[in-house]
């Protein structure tokens, strides 16, 4: 079976994670750094903002693969998976590309959560269905 839009999504998204890590590594040559940040403010944002991404798109990710197979509708998945992928790569851009843009952090938070949210209950829904 085929999984357009969790394929999409996935692929994407590990694009951006690259990019992050690549932006760790700079980091880290810039400093002389090979473990931890070494005390770099700079360097700490980076490695969080690639640990961020770690932390919170697989859940995602697993909702989108289960809404996927749970058969939901595809314009809306769709529409859904790619707002939290631009809401992860707002984020990550907001923590290691940029010093203080609060927005890009809190906006793609909120995003996140939000998709979090509304994925979560329908599937939750759907799944309740088979036990009615």
């Amino acid at each position: 079976m085929v999984f357009p839009i969790t394929s999409f999504v996935v692929s994407l998204l590990a694009l951006f994670y690259f990019v992050l890590a690549v932006r760790v590594i700079q980091g880290r040559r810039a400093g002389s750094v090979s473990l931890g940040d070494g005390g770099d403010p700079v360097l700490t944002r980076r490695i969080r903002a690639h640990a961020n991404f770690a932390e919170y798109v697989p859940i995602g990710l697993i909702l989108i693969f289960v809404s996927e197979a749970n058969g939901f509708n595809h314009f809306w998945l769709g529409s859904l998976a790619l707002l939290f992928a631009f809401s992860r790569i707002l984020h990550g851009y907001g923590m290691a590309f940029t010093e203080k843009c609060m927005l890009c952090r809190a906006g793609g938070t909120a995003i996140t959560l939000g998709f979090f949210i509304v994925v979560g209950l329908w599937n939750i829904v759907v799944i309740a269905s088979f036990f009615v």
